[in-house]
């Protein structure tokens, strides 16, 4: 899912002052992503002076998070659970560079994989996860660009994967190959695929 205009944004929300805390929406019993973003935008607000906060980058965004938020906004975007030990490959478009924290700076391990989706290339980072439940981050702290993809591959060879609890549900569950839609509101393809993730569970 094409989903850029609306989970880039953390850092743009909180320069331009566009968060509303009215709206309250939870997941879970702990913050969702949209009170977490409102949360951290208000407390710059308060305690950032106005200069600063227009100067704001992203290792400034990052550097004023609290530990529960970037527990929150590095697990809670995106959610499902499997029923058996895979590995999870984020197809992660280069030019965000080391923008998300959870994914560049975290236990995830870049692959030198390449995939191209309308002609612009990606990255493949991949980490293991146990049957169960899969959270993964916002799609960047500093706005613009395309959603990441996931595939999940099964760690066992000839196990099969099956996602339950998909959340958001906007997303769709499809088979990663060539040809294939990357968004699932999109008709963008998959040009090039590295071949050990032709045939995986692919999370549009």
């Amino acid at each position: 899912m094409r989903l850029n205009h609306r989970n880039g944004w953390l850092f743009t929300l909180i320069v331009t002052f566009g968060v509303s805390t009215a709206t309250v929406a939870h997941v879970g019993n702990h913050p969702s992503v949209h009170d977490t973003v409102a949360g951290v935008a208000e407390r710059m607000k308060r305690e950032m002076p106005h200069d600063q906060l227009k100067n704001l980058n992203v290792d400034g965004v990052l550097a004023f998070l609290t530990e529960d938020e970037r527990h929150v906004l590095g697990t809670e975007h995106l959610s499902f659970n499997v029923n058996v030990p895979v590995v999870v490959s984020v197809i992660h478009h280069k030019g965000f560079g080391n923008d998300p924290y959870w994914l560049t700076r975290g236990e995830f391990t870049e692959t030198n994989w390449n995939v191209v989706i309308a002609e612009q290339n990606y990255g493949v980072w991949q980490k293991g996860f146990d049957a169960g439940w899969i959270g993964l981050g916002v799609n960047s702290l500093r706005g613009g660009g395309e959603h990441y993809l996931v595939v999940l591959t099964p760690k066992e060879a000839g196990a099969s994967v099956e996602v339950t609890n998909l959340y958001p549900g906007v997303h769709r569950i499809g088979k990663a190959a060539v040809g294939e839609k990357a968004w699932a509101d999109r008709n963008n393809t998959m040009e090039e695929l590295p071949q050990p993730l032709v045939g995986g569970t692919l999370i549009q």
